[in-house]
């Protein structure tokens, strides 16, 4: 008997100044769900939350916060600007037996270390790219996340972004209708 797949999540965000968008991978045995946010706008709450304007006030002007205080103060400040986002939404159900290219490349980027996603192409300089954001969850292994500076088109990452994007685009190109909509994935 074949042994069980891993259950996991690939949770991908990619900034490109006001155009983000997501895609966030779940994995069982027997499908994987590929849900696709688009970023549209924020919501007007944000100007009148006073947790964001302490936050930022004192992220700003306070000179004696250590680095981990900026840290996590950076963080916190993500995580609010995140919370009022809006994104439209849709998504993919897949199953292995017409799709096992991809299950299988979605295995790799799961049971890859942080070290070879976020390294593979160390000696580069980027002048004018983009961050994409990974968070990777499951039950083999602790919940890791990490930034990739402008994934190549050799990276997992990038693979991941692109097929995913290409597996959407033929049967539901309501969010992403072009390559350019997506920074080239």
């Amino acid at each position: 008997m074949a042994p069980k797949p891993p259950a996991y999540s690939i949770g991908v965000k990619v900034a490109v100044g006001s155009r983000s968008f997501k895609v966030n991978l779940t994995r069982s045995a027997s499908r994987i769900k590929i849900l696709y946010a688009r970023y549209d706008s924020t919501a007007n709450a944000l100007n009148q939350d006073a947790e964001l304007k302490e936050l930022i006030e004192n992220f700003l002007h306070d000179s004696t916060l250590t680095q981990q205080e900026r840290t996590q103060k950076s963080a916190r400040i993500i995580s609010l600007y995140e919370h009022y986002a809006l994104y439209s939404l849709d998504s993919l159900v897949l199953t292995p037996k017409q799709n096992r290219a991809f299950f299988q490349l979605a295995d790799s980027v799961y049971q890859s270390s942080t070290d070879y996603l976020v390294n593979k192409e160390k000696n580069r300089i980027v002048l004018d790219g983009h961050s994409v954001f990974v968070c990777i969850s499951g039950n083999e292994q602790p919940e890791r996340s990490f930034y990739v500076s402008n994934p190549t088109r050799g990276t997992l990452i990038y693979q991941l972004l692109h097929e995913s994007m290409e597996l959407y685009r033929p049967k539901q190109p309501n969010l992403f209708p072009t390559r350019r909509a997506t920074r080239g994935y």
